[in-house]
C-alpha cells in the first residue's frame, strides 16, 4: 500500500512541477545552514526535516516514553500536532501542539532520542504527508536523511553533504556552547557561579565521539531509510571549505539547472 501511496504522490508532484531540491547527510554537516542559506539565495522556502523528528523525539522524552517503542510513540503522535509554520521574521519554525520548539530539541538527548525514533516504520510513514506538503505554494529546500531517496525521489536537484567526524564534533560543540552561553546570559549568571552552569567541553567532546560513531552506524544499517546518498545526488565535501564556497558550489550546480 505505502509503494501504490508514493507512485501517485510521484505523478501528482510531477504534474504540479514544483521545484524540489534536496540536501541530504550525516548530523554535524551543515546541512541545515546550508540548506537554510540556498533557500533564502533562490527565495525558496526551508524545510528542515530533522526538526520534525526532534519534535517527535521531544514529545516522547517529555512524556516519559522510550523512543523506541514504536507503538507508545505512535499513539503520542496521534494526539499531537506537528506543525511548520514561518515566523513574522521569516524563520521557518516548528510547532508542537501550538508551541514552538527552539534550543530545547537540540540537546544531545533529542538528538540521541531522534535516532531512535527515526528507525520507527510506522513513524516515519506518519510524517511523509507533512514534509511532501510543507510549503506548498513555492519552491523548496528539503534537507534530512532521505530527502532524495524516499521523500522527494523526483526532485529537480539532489545534494548529499559529507564532513570529516572531528569536524562534525567541533561545529556540534559550539552550537552547545553557544546555546548554553545564551541561557547564562539569559539568566544573568556567570559560567562558574554554579555548577549548573559549567560547560564541560572536553568531557562533552569524548562523549559526543561515540555517540556519533553509534548514530552514524544506526543511520546508515537502519532498514528504514538508511542514510545513504540518493544514485543521482551530487556529493558535497564540506570539510575544507568554507561556508561561502560550498554554498555558491551548490548554487552554482542549482542555476545550471535553470532553478
Amino acid at each position: 500500500m505505502a509503494a501504490n501511496l508514493d507512485r501517485v504522490y510521484i505523478e501528482l508532484h510531477m504534474s504540479q512541477q514544483r521545484n524540489v531540491i534536496t540536501i541530504d547527510g550525516p548530523s554535524g554537516s551543515g546541512k541545515s545552514t546550508l540548506a537554510k542559506l540556498l533557500a533564502e539565495k533562490l527565495s525558496y522556502a526551508h524545510l528542515n526535516t530533522g526538526s520534525i523528528y526532534r519534535a517527535v523525539a521531544y514529545l516522547a522524552i517529555t512524556n516519559n516514553v522510550d523512543c523506541s517503542d514504536e507503538e507508545s510513540v505512535l499513539n503520542l503522535l496521534k494526539n499531537a500536532k506537528i506543525e511548520l509554520k514561518y515566523s513574522s521574521h521569516g524563520e521557518a519554525e516548528t510547532y508542537l501542539n501550538g508551541s514552538v520548539l527552539g534550543d530545547e530539541i537540540r540537546t544531545v538527548q533529542i538528538s540521541e532520542g531522534t535516532s531512535k525514533v527515526a528507525v520507527l516504520k510506522s513513524v516515519r510513514e506518519s510524517l511523509k504527508e507533512i514534509q511532501r506538503n510543507a510549503f506548498p505554494e513555492t519552491g523548496l529546500v528539503a534537507e534530512g536523511r532521505d530527502m532524495g531517496t524516499v521523500i522527494f525521489p523526483d526532485a529537480t536537484l539532489k545534494f548529499y553533504i559529507d564532513v570529516d567526524q572531528d569536524v562534525r564534533i567541533e561545529r556540534r560543540l559550539k552550537q552547545l556552547e553557544e546555546a548554553h552561553d545564551k541561557g547564562i546570559k539569559e539568566l544573568g549568571t556567570t559560567k562558574t557561579s554554579t555548577t549548573k552552569t559549567t560547560f564541560d567541553r572536553n568531557s562533552l567532546k569524548e562523549q559526543m565521539k561515540i555517540e556519533i560513531a553509534d548514530r552514524d552506524k544506526r543511520d546508515a544499517e537502519r532498514e528504514i531509510a538508511p542514510l545513504k546518498p540518493a544514485p543521482d545526488a551530487i556529493m558535497i565535501d564540506n570539510s575544507l571549505q568554507t561556508l561561502t564556497e560550498t554554498l555558491q558550489n551548490m548554487y552554482h550546480h542549482a542555476t545550471q539547472r535553470g532553478l
